[in-house]
């Protein structure tokens, strides 16, 4: 009789250890995307991307996939997801910068509760048609890594992979005021 109660109270706290809460770090991001001058005819198709790091872990983000570095004042390739009023995709029509192998210098380090922010005019990146009012979202790979072949050893070795897959914003609206000239 004496064993089975050894077993039970042997049972009940290995029960208790797997149940209690256990701290973990992790990785979380959020995108938020505001259209800070929807009421302005002239200013209503920016939008403000935030990249918010609210884990404890560092989310290393690749500049190229992100505003956050222009090209001539310019989008480096099509990053948000546009749609007219029915639902369908417009088509990007800005620029495709190649940037060829990815270096170590090509990424952002957002440390836990660090935050970057950016507005960005979307007006001559994608085909409007006639104008009217589309629908706005950023999505963002997080499984780059630089290119083993041409980063050092060390460079290689230290840079830390993301465990989080892709960040998916919230999704807004703006207006186009008409055809828009090419």
């Amino acid at each position: 009789m004496k064993w089975k109660r050894m077993l039970a109270l042997l049972g009940w706290s290995m029960g208790a250890l797997t149940t209690s809460p256990v701290s973990l770090a992790e990785q979380r991001l959020t995108a938020k995307l505001e259209t800070p001058y929807a009421s302005d005819s002239k200013r209503s198709a920016i939008v403000k991307l935030t990249l918010h790091n609210i884990g404890d872990e560092p989310v290393a983000i690749m500049k190229w996939d992100t505003p956050f570095v222009m090209s001539g004042g310019r989008l480096p390739k099509s990053q948000y997801e546009v749609k007219n009023g029915v639902g369908e995709v417009s088509r990007y029509i800005g620029r495709s910068v190649n940037i060829g192998r990815i270096l170590s210098s090509y990424f952002i380090v957002l440390q836990s509760g660090e935050s970057i922010e950016k507005e960005v005019d979307l007006t001559y990146e994608y085909d409007y048609g006639a104008g009217g009012a589309f629908s706005v979202k950023f999505t963002l790979s997080l499984d780059r890594a630089p290119d083993r072949y041409v980063v050092t050893d060390k460079e290689f070795q230290d840079f830390k992979r993301n465990t989080l897959r892709y960040v998916e914003s919230n999704e807004t609206t703006i207006y186009i005021p008409g055809p828009v000239p090419p």
